[in-house]
């Protein structure tokens, strides 16, 4: 395996720690793993301390974070672990909903390695998933995707018209068929994080044919554009200023979904005018951006100290997605508050772990039903791996800002507040190993230096060379 260990030294000791932790934690959940189109096991990334498989949304999500970065070949294997076989054709596995984040890692495994090889494959394997859902999931009316929203398995993610007893929304087509769509799976629910996975599986797919000289952009190209105009009709609400969490014959859900409002800025889904509302709008716990908010009634406890698994729950890989959302839209202080509680988080427990507490911000794995147990307090993972490498996705991008672009990388450093001076050694870019300093001098303009020569716009490294970057 190679994972190229990265060194991060900043004047902000808690930052140090916090980087050298959550180093730890990816590294401690790489291991051996076989299934999908692996033919023996492989090292892959694992979902966490206490999950024995990558999971999909976990593949992608930590390749686009850090993975694909640091060891690409994990990131490889780990995306090919979650492929399976449907009527012949290879299509992304895992949870049906979301299994089209998938295709947003390959990107960035892309962006990050220059592995044409692996995006013909992809380009296939994205290609029958989408005509998959398109046939099954798809409502051409609307111009959405039904399912649950991108990390809410759980049944503490949805208002009680969807609640069974159970502990998965999964449960909802055994206990209400009355109430499913007689297509697909049956889940009658349009959510904004979900779909917005879809219009950037579209824009991959554009990428894709562009890097690879493929004639078939036109046809995505529409798709995205038009699931894009949906996704603003039908959930964004001008009276307040921001995007509801579910579209559905119940009424709607108006609850904020943090993944997704951090997927509409991310993606460029909102306009410049209501990206500037969402987060103008956005409510922030004690403890930073929570999974969902309001909280549901149901999980309150006496002294309102209970919130669902699901909802109003810290989940640090969603709290990063919005501070990388409020960094690009000038937002520091919001970026810089997500970032503080994070590293403060992670030094204090010694891991980054799955969940936390909107108030206390202590480790807590939130409230949820459990079958004949009725609503129980669950457990919370240590060493997650998409809380740690959510953490170094803000080092890297944002506070560093180094951009990953199809033809090299361009830099907006992002420095808080009280980080005067930093330095990132031993990235390794498309073979080559980049050592970024970075100082604060009132008295010039933000400039970049590579090997001493002044940058103006995005550069291309060169195989097997070394980069000093200032």
């Amino acid at each position: 395996m190679t994972f190229n260990v990265p060194i991060f030294v900043s004047n902000n000791n808690v930052l140090n720690q916090a980087f050298r932790i959550a180093i730890s934690d990816l590294i401690s959940n790489i291991w051996y793993y076989k299934d999908g189109l692996l033919d023996k096991e492989e090292l892959c990334v694992l979902a966490g301390s206490e999950y024995p498989t990558p999971w999909t949304r976990d593949a992608a999500i930590n390749t686009w974070n850090a993975v694909g970065l640091l060891a690409p070949d994990v990131a490889k294997n780990t995306l090919l672990s979650v492929i399976k076989a449907e009527n012949g054709k290879e299509i992304v596995g895992g949870e049906y909903w979301d299994a089209v984040i998938w295709l947003t890692g390959v990107w960035e495994y892309y962006l990050y390695s220059d592995d044409k090889k692996f995006l013909e494959f992809a380009y296939t394997v994205g290609k029958n998933t989408l005509e998959y859902f398109e046939e099954t999931e798809f409502d051409s009316e609307k111009f959405l995707f039904r399912g649950p929203a991108c990390y809410g398995d759980g049944i503490a993610a949805y208002p009680d018209v969807y609640a069974s007893g159970e502990s998965g929304i999964i449960s909802f087509i055994k206990y209400f068929p009355e109430k499913c769509v007689n297509k697909g799976v049956g889940i009658p629910m349009f959510t904004l994080s979900t779909n917005c996975l879809y219009y950037n599986a579209y824009r991959v797919m554009t990428y894709i044919e562009k890097v690879l000289k493929k004639s078939e952009t036109a046809a995505y190209k529409e798709k995205a554009l038009k699931l894009k105009n949906s996704i603003n009709k039908k959930f964004w609400m001008d009276d307040k200023g921001t995007y509801r969490y579910i579209v559905d014959e119940f009424g709607n859900n108006d609850v904020q979904e943090g993944m997704g409002i951090g997927f509409v800025i991310l993606f460029d889904i909102a306009d410049e005018k209501k990206k500037s509302k969402v987060l103008d709008n956005l409510k922030i716990t004690h403890q930073g951006i929570a999974c969902l908010w309001p909280p549901y009634d149901r999980y309150n406890t006496d002294d309102n100290m209970g919130f669902g698994r699901h909802t109003g729950t810290i989940w640090p890989q969603i709290e990063a997605f919005v501070a990388d959302a409020a960094c690009k839209c000038g937002k520091k202080e919001m970026f810089e508050n997500e970032l503080k509680l994070m590293a403060e988080r992670s030094v204090r427990d010694g891991c980054f772990a799955e969940i936390y507490h909107p108030v206390n911000g202590m480790i807590y794995g939130g409230r949820q039903e459990d079958s004949n147990n009725g609503i129980r307090e669950w457990s919370a993972v240590l060493k997650q791996t998409w809380s740690a490498t959510g953490f170094l996705r803000l080092i890297i991008r944002d506070l560093i800002g180094i951009i990953f672009c199809e033809d090299g990388i361009e830099f907006n450093p992002n420095l808080t507040e009280d980080i005067n001076e930093l330095r990132l050694e031993n990235i390794h870019y498309r073979k080559a190993v980049l050592d970024i300093s970075i100082r604060r001098d009132a008295n010039v303009e933000k400039k970049v230096t590579v090997n001493g020569e002044n940058v103006t716009d995005r550069w291309i490294c060169e195989p097997d060379k070394k980069y000093n970057i200032e």
